[in-house]
């Protein structure tokens, strides 16, 4: 039996831990051990209460393992890991301790995917490499993303919201005080529901501290962060829960694992800081009943750079239900895809161009799992390479951003027809105007290479005094008819012992490249 290895996505309450708890009854059931590895401490509590409320009446044993339990019941607890007596063990970092054993692990859980490392998501496959693995995440890593995207590992997504469920409205712009006071001051005493306040640092704290009591001195709240100790944590926590408290200002340690259905307003302070994935994990804390939720996502100016200006565009677009795969696709076009068998979880995939790698990674997949075989790859796959001496290019004036530029020359690279020439043409005019001589001529080049894929032509080079033209494997459509012109006296066609044409134009080019190109190979094939 091959061991499942799968990606479930699906945007913040939206059932990925129902899937998971499902999953791990059967492989209880099946006397297999699970372990559930989460980013925070907050996450693994809120898991470890929820599987022993639903899990423990079927006899199934759960335990914890993160700072806010004891050194005295975690060794108690790797004790009964090693012997088998516990099902499923859930929690942070500390689950990658060496002491910790498994006597039959059958299943491993990376919730939040995104906030753990590669090497801490490999461990527990060195240990258990038979064992099934599923990964959970709204935004996955643009590594984990690609391999799912390239075969690798299987992907599944859910994308039914939730029941009466409202997207987040979400607003970006930079920290004004005005707004925020005015937003925490109608959710709290005109909707009567609690506001978090996320920072991105613990040094910037003691600012949005002093902001809450210059300007609103009457609300109470309470602050958290990761480096509070553990029953101070829980306590403040506990109060804000209990609605003790209205506003919580907090670290990103809320990120994952607060599930407040009276929590319907979250303010970011410098949001350009936090990554894609992080803005649309705080996002998803807020509106997880049937009321409205709102997230004011601010930023100082003076910070503002523009690949952090790309990201506020991207969660700013993104108001819609179940947009978290779209926001992941988009960040593996941000910071590419990483390393497939090394620990770099984004990257260097635009030194190639995302198709193009693609494309070479599926083969190698298909290779590797002999769907097909490496004779067939070499027979039926090759990509002509064409070199006429004009501008050919898409000009900056033209197209200024980088990014849009380049996904149109992606588009206009996976071009197959004459069809969607003139399609991409017209959606150019529209868009940008008058098309400039130089991307007519890339259009003018995708014809030809068109023409030179039905006629089997691997190479059409432009010369001084003529064409060089040389055949996919020395194989020509028309090998009679070439052999024929060569022989001509009269023809400007000489077949050279390499087996490749030569079309002779004598150094006096009077006619459009482009023309002649297709002119050319019309007369040969």
């Amino acid at each position: 039996m091959i061991p499942s290895d799968r990606l479930i996505v699906g945007d913040v309450a939206f059932g990925k831990t129902e899937v998971i708890l499902r999953a791990i009854f059967l492989a209880a059931k099946s006397n297999l051990q699970s372990v559930v590895l989460v980013p925070t401490t907050i996450l693994s509590r809120q898991h470890f209460i929820n599987f022993k409320k639903r899990l423990s009446i079927f006899g199934i044993n759960i335990a914890e393992i993160s700072r806010l339990v004891s050194l005295k019941d975690k060794k108690e607890i790797f004790e009964k890991c090693n012997t088998g007596k516990i099902d499923v063990l859930v929690g942070t970092h500390a689950l990658l301790n060496d002491k910790l054993k498994f006597n039959r692990l059958g299943l491993i859980v990376y919730d939040e995917e995104q906030k753990l490392g590669t090497i801490q998501k490999e461990k527990f496959k060195e240990i258990a490499p038979k064992a099934h693995c599923i990964s959970l995440s709204a935004t996955p890593i643009p590594r984990t993303l690609s391999m799912s995207l390239s075969g690798i590992r299987e992907l599944s997504l859910i994308l039914t919201a939730p029941f009466e469920r409202m997207a987040v409205r979400t607003y970006v712009s930079p920290f004004d005080s005005l707004t925020i006071k005015e937003a925490i001051k109608r959710e709290i005493y005109g909707r009567k529901n609690g506001v978090y306040f996320v920072v991105p640092r613990k040094k910037d704290l003691p600012f949005v501290e002093q902001f809450l009591n210059d300007n609103l001195p009457e609300i109470k709240y309470v602050i958290t962060h990761g480096q509070l100790s553990p029953k101070l944590l829980e306590s403040r926590i506990s109060k804000f829960y209990n609605q003790e408290v209205p506003l919580m200002l907090s670290t990103n340690i809320i990120e994952n694992g607060l599930d407040l259905p009276h929590v319907n307003t979250i303010i970011v302070y410098r949001s350009n800081i936090f990554s894609l994935a992080a803005l649309y994990q705080l996002k998803g804390r807020v509106g997880r009943s049937s009321k409205r939720g709102y997230a004011y996502i601010t930023y100082k100016e003076n910070e503002l750079k523009d690949i952090g200006r790309k990201r506020l565009s991207i969660i700013n677009s993104s108001d819609h239900l179940g947009a978290g795969f779209n926001i992941a696709s988009q960040d593996l076009d941000l910071r590419g895809g990483g390393s497939i068998i090394g620990e770099e979880q984004s990257g260097f995939i635009k030194e190639i161009g995302t198709e193009l790698y693609h494309q070479m990674l599926e083969e190698e997949i298909n290779l590797q799992k002999s769907k097909i075989n490496s004779d067939f790859i070499k027979k039926d796959s090759f990509q002509p390479m064409i070199k006429i001496p004009v501008e050919i290019y898409i000009p900056e004036d033209f197209i200024n951003d980088v990014d849009l530029r380049l996904s149109i020359y992606k588009r206009i690279s996976n071009i197959n027809n004459n069809k969607e020439i003139e399609e991409i043409k017209i959606e150019l005019i529209d868009r940008f105007g008058k098309l400039p001589i130089q991307l007519i001529n890339l259009l003018k080049l995708v014809e030809i290479k068109i023409i030179c894929l039905k006629n089997n032509i691997e190479k059409f080079e432009f010369s001084r005094k003529g064409i060089l033209i040389s055949f996919f494997q020395n194989k020509p459509k028309n090998p009679e008819k070439l052999l024929e012109l060569s022989l001509s006296k009269n023809s400007s066609f000489i077949l050279r012992p390499d087996q490749k044409i030569f079309y002779d134009f004598g150094g006096n080019l009077i006619d459009d490249r482009f023309e002649l190109s297709k002119n050319v190979i019309n007369f040969i094939k």
